[in-house]
């Protein structure tokens, strides 16, 4: 860094500064266009001056550094429930899909065994209500775990899948 810049950099005008060392604004300017070399009473000053600039930059640094933690400390645990409950989410919707298929598939052979009862003679049916009220139960059924009904919750799984790779790539949980 030149002496203009730190200069600046400290906030000083060159009559500050020559003030601070004092010397002439002249003699300032001719130290910092390096026509002059700084004299030997402003050099203790001026080496006091600069290190308190490098331990500001280096406090500024760590201040940096102490707020990024500080983040990273109140990130850190909220990132990690939500991965948690991404993960919790996922596992809840695969169920629920699963146990949806199962269901379904159970009703769609209910409903193709109450086919084949129609098909049978009145006689031989049985009691004509409960099969009524069987192949009712079984269409309610079907529509809440059928394909449309699937097809939502699928969705929803996808979305918690993704939601989950994206924390993980990002914060590594």
């Amino acid at each position: 860094m030149s002496i203009n810049q730190i200069r600046k950099e400290m906030g000083f005008s060159q009559q500050e500064l020559a003030g601070y060392l004092g010397l002439s604004r002249t003699q300032v300017a001719d130290f910092e266009s390096g026509q002059r070399d700084l004299p030997h009473k402003a050099t203790g000053k001026w080496t006091r001056m600069k290190h308190c600039l490098d331990s500001a930059e280096e406090l500024d640094a760590n201040a940096a550094a102490i707020q990024q933690a500080h983040q990273q400390q109140q990130v850190a645990p909220f990132m990690a429930k939500m991965a948690s409950r991404c993960q919790r989410n996922v596992y809840v919707l695969q169920q629920q899909l699963q146990a949806m298929e199962t269901e379904y598939a159970e009703c769609v052979g209910t409903l193709a065994l109450i086919a084949q009862l129609c098909k049978l003679p009145p006689s031989s049916r049985g009691n004509e209500i409960w099969i009524n009220q069987v192949e009712a139960r079984m269409q309610k059924n079907c529509w809440a775990c059928g394909p449309g009904k699937q097809a939502v919750v699928s969705l929803k799984l996808q979305a918690m899948v993704w939601m989950q790779e994206q924390l993980a790539s990002q914060y590594g949980g």
